[in-house]
């Protein structure tokens, strides 16, 4: 019987990393149409700043992709948008999905406000302080703030886009610490061994004849 729950949770696991990367990819295509449609209706200026404070006008994901080109020797032609850096933007994405799939279930902590919580993280580690650590965009101090606003918006999309998908895909019967209440529900319907075991002793017993009625038997047997 251990050995079955491990197993179940390794393909537990396993099961929520694809589904929270299947997520995290749609929820970065519905984040990207929202970041967009705030980029087209910013004021023109800041727009501008955002440009001029991107290294080389790219965005995070084409400046990764032309820095992993450039080791290889070649370059991305156009340097944006490339096939590469599109795809770079959604591994972005697909990751932290992934990772919040796995973890959802073990870490209720993460799914405080549905994913808004979870989008609001990466949003100040990724946007706010790793992209800026490795180079991947200016200081945050150099884009308006708006850019600062339009990030915050769009990965909190993100984050609750990723939840909503992964409850859906997940079902509502899963086994988790993040919905103890289902959980509860279904172990209720599912006893374990040692009660089979006892209600079918109960049975036989209950069944079985006495020894009183064997030996009654046996003196009729006798008599014939």
């Amino acid at each position: 019987m251990a050995e079955h729950d491990r197993t179940w949770d390794r393909d537990s696991v396993l099961s929520s990393t694809l589904k929270g990367a299947v997520a995290g990819g749609i929820a970065v295509w519905v984040m990207e149409q929202v970041d967009w449609y705030m980029y087209n209706h910013e004021d023109s200026e800041a727009r501008r700043r955002t440009q001029r404070a991107r290294p080389d006008g790219l965005d995070p994901a084409h400046v990764m992709a032309n820095k992993v080109a450039g080791v290889f020797g070649t370059e991305l032609s156009p340097r944006q948008p490339h096939p590469a850096g599109i795809a770079a933007h959604y591994m972005f994405g697909i990751a932290p999905g992934a990772l919040y799939g796995a973890l959802q279930d073990r870490v209720p902590a993460l799914g405080v406000g549905r994913g808004a919580l979870f989008g609001l993280g990466l949003f100040l580690t990724q946007d706010e302080l790793a992209n800026a650590a490795t180079g991947l965009s200016a200081r945050p101090s150099q884009y308006p703030w708006q850019a600062h606003a339009r990030g915050l918006i769009a990965h909190i999309i993100y984050g609750v886009v990723t939840d909503t998908l992964l409850r859906v895909l997940k079902g509502p019967g899963r086994l988790t610490k993040y919905a103890p209440e289902e959980r509860a529900q279904v172990r209720s319907r599912r006893p374990d061994r040692a009660t089979y075991e006892e209600e079918d002793f109960d049975d036989d017993y209950r069944h079985a004849p006495s020894p009183r009625s064997y030996a009654a038997e046996g003196v009729e047997y006798s008599r014939h």
